[in-house]
């Protein structure tokens, strides 16, 4: 299969990249395989672009391996924006019909491969188990030094907090105009019931209207 196209979509993110990639950086030097969950609330927030740019910027400059996992198998998106050939991902990993080796793909970014959803039109019950994923995490090994997850919004799909169970950072991503200050006390509440840490959060959609409870300092 030719490489992933994801280049193109950060290009007009630019500052976002360059602004992301080094609060993740640290991860990836200190541990093999850092798990970063990009989370939000709601649909819309932006957080597959956000997680996009986090994976492009930390392959570029950082010059160690990643993983981008499309993750939010109840609406993909990844792979419909980058143009990407129909192929096995990360539904058919979990389900057990494909490996690892065979639905992880190479991008136009040197040092980033992506899994992408997959067919996601018949979602078997076992896919969204704990031990689904764990077998993931076990497959891929240390393939990778950041293994950066696209989750579903946290608070519509149960599997979101697995997921930001097994992670070991996370970025929150909250969207101008869109999340309400008491969902955003959620998602950082959910990460810390979860033991992980917010390694930082993203204000996406930002008109320069900023709400004054996002400026205001936190307790």
């Amino acid at each position: 299969m030719n490489p992933v196209a994801i280049q193109h979509l950060c290009e007009p993110f630019a500052s976002t990249c360059a602004g992301l990639w080094p609060q993740l950086a640290p991860r990836g030097e200190q541990e093999r395989s850092a798990r970063i969950a990009f989370v939000a609330s709601e649909p819309g927030a932006g957080a597959t672009t956000i997680a996009a740019c986090a994976a492009v910027g930390l392959a570029r400059h950082v010059g160690l391996s990643v993983l981008l996992v499309e993750a939010n198998l109840r609406s993909p998106s990844l792979g419909v924006a980058t143009g990407a050939e129909p192929g096995p991902g990360l539904a058919q990993v979990l389900a057990g019909a494909a490996s690892c080796r065979g639905a992880v793909r190479p991008t136009d970014v040197a040092g980033l491969s992506v899994l992408l959803a997959g067919d996601v039109g018949e979602l078997g019950p076992g896919v969204f188990a704990a031990n689904a994923w764990s077998r993931l995490w076990s497959e891929l090994g240390g393939a990778f030094h950041f293994v950066l997850l696209d989750l579903p919004p946290l608070f519509d799909h149960p599997e979101a907090r697995t997921l930001l169970m097994q992670s070991t950072g996370s970025v929150l991503v909250l969207a101008e105009g869109r999340t309400r200050k008491r969902d955003a006390r959620r998602l950082a509440q959910a990460a810390d019931q979860a033991g992980v840490r917010v390694l930082t959060t993203v204000l996406n959609h930002y008109r320069g209207s900023q709400a004054q409870w996002l400026a205001a300092p936190t307790d």
